[in-house]
């Protein structure tokens, strides 16, 4: 791909557009700025989270351990309270500004995942509710991102 290709990805609450070496993300009102080419992540107020529940039958996990959470260096955990239904904790997040975002992933069905609500000024607890084409309570995969 060349610098001058453009690429485009929308989701009801995201926008994903890759200008090469950069790649940015709108989330509702926020925005994003990743220098692929430096490893680089920017925003307005230089705050972004992710994580990937990629074991979403577990009772609970940790997930900074996986190369694909950030959270400078600090702790994600990932609780199960039951089918579909999970709380996902960043610790020493402020989110009372910013946007989060998240995508069902995985599997051949439909699924889907939302956010139901997320609050903290020294940890941050974002609860996602994931289901199926019929919207029964699903347990699923998904990337949960955080810009402010």
């Amino acid at each position: 791909m060349t610098s001058t290709e453009l690429h485009t990805r929308k989701h009801p609450a995201l926008l994903m557009l890759s200008i090469v070496p950069f790649l940015f993300i709108f989330a509702g009102n926020s925005f994003a700025a990743i220098d692929q080419s430096k490893n680089q992540i920017i925003s307005k107020h230089g705050v972004v989270a992710y994580t990937w529940n990629s074991n979403p039958t577990a009772k609970s996990a940790v997930l900074s351990t996986s190369s694909y959470t950030f959270n400078n260096g600090k702790a994600v955990t990932r609780i199960r309270d039951s089918k579909g239904i999970y709380q996902v904790i960043f610790d020493g997040l402020n989110c009372n500004r910013g946007q989060f975002t998240v995508n069902a992933y995985g599997g051949t069905n439909f699924k889907m995942c939302r956010i139901g609500s997320w609050s903290g000024k020294s940890n941050c607890e974002v609860s996602v509710y994931c289901f199926n084409a019929q919207g029964s309570p699903l347990d699923s995969e998904f990337n949960l991102l955080f810009i402010d």
